[in-house]
């Protein structure tokens, strides 16, 4: 019986991957003349910020000062965040399912920025437990934060399911023995998502999926 939803933010709450990649894109063609490959970013996700960015200024930013790179990429999102969408239908089915599930996020971003994006959108009091990638010591594909995100909630792996839209979110899914619905997106669409026990296009589908995996 599912009781708790584990859900991960970027890509599934907020529609911001295409963002994400458009801002860190912009940024290393601007400082470093390189085009970064979409795949490639859209398979990174889910990994904690700081292994993310290290990766890519390792690999193409001829190991540029990486507390400088992952900066001025922040400070471009904090500008421009608030302009980021909720995924559509997500706040109604959140609202809905909050009235019998315990409701947690698990995100690969830093803590605060969980809290934050929460309170833009005004959704904090529907999650009755949040963990953000600076709290765990793997980073997904890894399933530490999906258990511990469990754990907060009080509930058992099993009794639980997790929405996601990475690979790297199904694996970690996955390897705590915990069900996972995938969201469609753009930047994560070709990607081998075949493990995962359902998926859905619109938030309007996630109750009656959830529902069938009783």
């Amino acid at each position: 019986m599912i009781k708790g939803i584990i859900f991960d933010m970027d890509g599934v709450v907020i529609d911001s991957n295409s963002f994400h990649y458009n801002n860190w894109n912009s940024y290393f063609e601007e400082h470093f003349g390189v085009t970064l490959p979409k795949e490639e970013f859209g398979m990174k996700l889910g990994e904690s910020h700081h292994h993310f960015t290290l990766h890519f200024v390792n690999k193409y930013a001829n190991k540029a000062d990486f507390e400088k790179v992952r900066s001025d990429i922040y400070a471009r999102y904090s500008i421009n965040r608030e302009k980021i969408p909720l995924k559509k239908n997500f706040k109604e089915t959140l609202i809905e399912l909050s009235k019998n599930y315990k409701i947690a996020i698990a995100s690969g971003a830093n803590i605060e920025a969980v809290i934050d994006t929460l309170k833009i959108y005004g959704i904090t009091k529907y999650f009755d437990f949040k963990i953000g990638g600076d709290q765990v010591k793997r980073a997904k594909p890894n399933p530490e934060i999906f258990l511990n995100a469990a754990k907060g909630i009080g509930l058992k792996p099993e009794e639980c399911v997790v929405i996601e839209d990475a690979a790297m979110g199904l694996q970690a899914a996955k390897a705590a023995n915990i069900k996972c619905i995938m969201v469609d997106d753009v930047i994560t669409a070709s990607q081998d998502h075949s493990a995962a026990d359902g998926k859905i296009e619109n938030f309007e589908e996630l109750i009656e999926k959830i529902k069938k995996l009783n």
